[in-house]
């Protein structure tokens, strides 16, 4: 059976934010099957059982019309669906609902998530919705940033990554080609699947310290800082993320694209319960094809910068921002900081500037494109955390080596998520770490791998990270047929993980178990790089 209400207008009030959640609690009970946003005015609820009767959601207050339909509307929906799973498009600040398949009309038992758009204007609820967690999401055709064309007139190596699809290489040039020139030269990274975020309001320096572990209140207007989501229980990162107080009035976060979901149900969540007590925050989630994110990284990023920007970058130190004009395009957001290690910045721009934007800084010869490929193996070596691989829920900010992001304002109020925890871990430390490791030449060193003690005797932790560095080599030589000597420079062998803290002292002897061998390493400080952050004072000595 099928009903389909008309809802007073397509963008959500906070009426109708009421109605989809306890649409979304019937859905949980059972009462029915599937539910699917028509025409992003119209909900759709099919059910195959009797329990559900129009009346259990009629609600004059949230519903215009109400219209009995019979069976011929399951084609429809079933047609609608089909459509919206192969072309997977996020429609603006959307509330997103995911669909459970149907029982007596299965559609390949595939999960079906639906979005309602939310309008630009005449909205009272225009910063977006997001309710989820009915059932795992499913995995749909990758999104395209605004740059995808871009990238393939690039001949970009196109690979799905954290839901869009994005180069991992250009052409027939190496991952450690790519590394290297971004070292020595620069490069630029579509980095646009991060989740990019506006919360405005008055109070939302407390709304978001409510959530993560920095001194908002204290942070200088277009200052950055790194901070992390915490679990309030265990105190496990939920998603590493960088906000910028701009002097605008608004909090700009940057947070991981693998996490884009779980961070706009964990806003999402705060926001209504803060303004349930009456607090003045709204949470905009931008995305990809509303605000692109490009960053500029490598020694030489400021120069080609300098030609193109209207602001003084040697007045912009790490952890900086501003609003700049970029070549032509105006209303540039350029943020200083990287993940890279090297010096560079991130610029937020407007989608449909993006690809020109990208143009303008490829005019440079000593500029390329790079993609996923370098941007890890640059990490790494820069000793900075993947979340999902270095960092996740698991894992706390002491654990993984990242205290300093726990504020000390922060530290006396202990009114963080998961404080009590993390205080405990500050003042008695941890039972484990993360640490650098250099292991010996051979087969590199991948997540997963088991770190031993030197003899091999016993499991002390594992691995998150690793790989062949391509800045660091080193030299080696051997023997062929007695008389022809051979020399050549090889990556060396790095990696993160995790280990006891008393294997934990820098130049402590382990080993590491790749494949069926077990090769020799060494703790080693992180990171594996000196970093090249710019502050104007040290840079002028």
């Amino acid at each position: 059976m099928v009903w389909w209400f008309q809802l007073v207008s397509g963008p959500l009030t906070n009426k109708l934010q009421k109605f989809e959640h306890s649409i979304v609690q019937s859905h949980k009970q059972g009462l029915f099957n599937c539910i699917a946003f028509h025409s992003f005015s119209k909900i759709c609820i099919f059910s195959t059982q009797r329990k559900c009767k129009a009346s259990d959601s009629n609600d004059r207050l949230y519903i215009h019309k109400h219209i009995h339909a019979n069976n011929t509307c399951l084609d429809e929906l079933k047609n609608y669906s089909c459509k919206f799973t192969q072309t997977r498009r996020f429609l603006g600040c959307a509330s997103i609902l995911k669909l459970k398949t149907f029982k007596n009309n299965s559609l390949n038992s595939r999960t079906f998530v639906s979005c309602i758009k939310s309008s630009k204007d005449g909205c009272d609820d225009r910063w977006g919705r997001y309710y989820s967690t009915l059932s795992d999401r499913a995995v749909d055709e990758p999104c395209k940033t605004s740059l995808y064309d871009f990238h393939v007139k690039c001949s970009g190596k196109m690979v799905p990554f954290a839901g869009f699809l994005l180069p991992v290489s250009y052409g027939g040039e190496s991952i450690a080609a790519s590394h290297l020139h971004t070292r020595k030269h620069c490069s630029v990274f579509d980095v646009s699947h991060m989740l990019q975020t506006e919360i405005r309001g008055k109070d939302r320096l407390e709304f978001l310290e409510s959530l993560c572990t920095a001194d908002l209140q204290n942070l200088e207007d277009n200052k950055s800082v790194l901070t992390v989501f915490t679990d309030s229980i265990t105190g496990g990162i939920l998603d590493d993320l960088v906000v910028t107080k701009t002097a605008l009035g608004y909090l700009h976060v940057v947070s991981n694209a693998s996490r884009r979901y779980q961070d706009q149900l964990l806003m999402i969540k705060a926001q209504d319960a803060w303004r349930s007590l009456g607090k003045d925050v709204q949470c905009q989630f931008l995305t990809p094809e509303e605000r692109a994110l490009l960053a500029v990284q490598g020694p030489d990023a400021a120069q080609v910068l300098n030609s193109l920007v209207d602001v003084d970058l040697e007045q912009l130190p790490f952890m900086t921002s501003t609003l700049a004009t970029v070549g032509d395009v105006p209303r540039c957001r350029i943020t200083r900081c990287g993940y890279t290690g090297e010096d560079g910045v991130e610029i937020s721009v407007s989608g449909d500037k993006a690809e020109h934007l990208a143009g303008l800084l490829l005019q440079s010869s000593n500029v390329k494109m790079a993609g996923l490929g370098a941007r890890d193996t640059l990490r790494l070596e820069a000793g900075m955390c993947l979340h999902g691989s270095d960092i996740d829920h698991t894992t706390t900010p002491v654990e993984a080596g990242l205290s300093f992001v726990i504020a000390k304002r922060r530290r006396e109020s202990a009114d963080f998520p998961g404080s009590k925890v993390i205080l405990h871990q500050l003042k008695n430390g941890p039972i484990r770490c993360r640490v650098g490791l250099r292991a010996s030449p051979g087969p590199p060193v991948r997540a997963g791998a088991r770190i031993l003690t030197a003899e091999g005797d016993d499991v002390v932790g594992y691995v998150t990270s690793g790989g062949p560095s391509s800045s660091l080599v080193t030299n080696i030589s051997f023997t062929i047929h007695l008389c022809l000597f051979v020399s050549c420079s090889l990556g060396v062998n790095i990696a993160m993980g995790y280990v006891q803290v008393e294997c934990s002292k820098v130049g402590s002897k382990l080993s590491v178990k790749v494949r069926d061998k077990t090769v020799g390493a060494t703790v080693c400080k992180l990171p594996f790089l000196r970093p090249k952050f710019y502050q104007p004072s040290k840079n002028k000595k």
